[in-house]
């Protein structure tokens, strides 16, 4: 469905608070998402956020930075975070060692902080 058939229904539901969906649904500037969710009386309160955590050449200190600041940008207060595979589907998944298990919960610390 398209983002506008959504977001209408939504206002016709009485729904005024959202999370942002997936990539691609609403405009990527926080700005711009907030302004279009404004434009059917719906602020958001969040989104959710796949990540890979358990990949150590990989740091996702920068991405969920830049989730967190669009957040703060548009008021919204919730992210929920999601360690993702690193693959796309949902069929296939990596078998973490212990490296990955210990990277995957070092990084959940360092988001933490």
């Amino acid at each position: 469905m398209s983002p506008h058939r959504v977001l209408d229904e939504m206002r016709g539901l009485g729904l005024t608070r959202t999370e942002f969906g997936p990539d691609g649904f609403l405009p990527a500037e926080p700005e711009a998402k907030a302004k279009h969710l404004e434009s059917y009386g719906i602020r958001a309160v969040g989104g959710f956020l796949p990540i890979l955590l358990h990949d150590p050449v990989h740091d996702p200190l920068p991405e969920v930075d830049a989730f967190i600041d669009g957040c703060v940008a548009t008021g919204a207060g919730v992210v929920v975070l999601a360690a993702s595979t690193g693959v796309d589907g949902y069929d296939d998944r990596p078998v973490l060692d212990q490296r990955g298990w210990q990277t995957l919960l070092t990084n959940l610390d360092r988001i933490a902080d």
